[in-house]
């Protein structure tokens, strides 16, 4: 809430425990101002399964009846709409880097239509790079601005 992060540590407490603190904190938070939670929704890479699934447990079991699996292409999709929303360029590129997975949005804002590629081959800098130029060059439309998120790591 208010764009604020959360660091998760290598604790006693598992993840999946962690990021359910989070979100009573984020819960109370939102009550002191008079705001209620109304769902979760949780999204994850192809390696976060059994992480995903245990989140969703310990969700369940603090007494939030609606919590919502979240695909990823709708998941990304939504953050580029956002991203795009917030920027207010017509036209914005978003590049969501994941471990074993590039996608790259691009959103033109006058008519909310978006363009989607992916490449499960991206290894280096100087990739991510080349296949953005190449992405950007086909594309329809060329954009004002890039924005690149992902998980922490290599």
């Amino acid at each position: 809430m208010d764009r604020d992060s959360i660091a998760f540590t290598d604790g006693d407490l598992p993840t999946s425990e962690q990021a359910t603190a989070a979100v009573l904190r984020t819960e109370a938070i939102a009550a002191t101002r008079g705001l209620r939670l109304h769902s979760i929704g949780v999204t994850w890479s192809e390696d976060a399964d059994l992480q995903a699934s245990m989140l969703m447990e310990s969700l369940s079991e603090s007494g939030f009846d609606n919590v919502v699996a979240i695909r990823m292409p709708e998941a990304t999709e939504a953050l580029a709409r956002g991203i795009a929303d917030v920027l207010g360029y017509d036209t914005t590129a978003v590049c969501v880097v994941e471990p074993e997975s590039v996608i790259s949005l691009i959103v033109n804002t006058s008519d909310g239509a978006v363009q989607t590629a992916f490449n499960h081959s991206v290894d280096s800098d100087d990739a991510l790079i080349s296949w953005l130029s190449t992405i950007f060059t086909r594309a329809d439309w060329a954009p004002e601005a890039l924005v690149v998120v992902g998980s922490a790591g290599d």
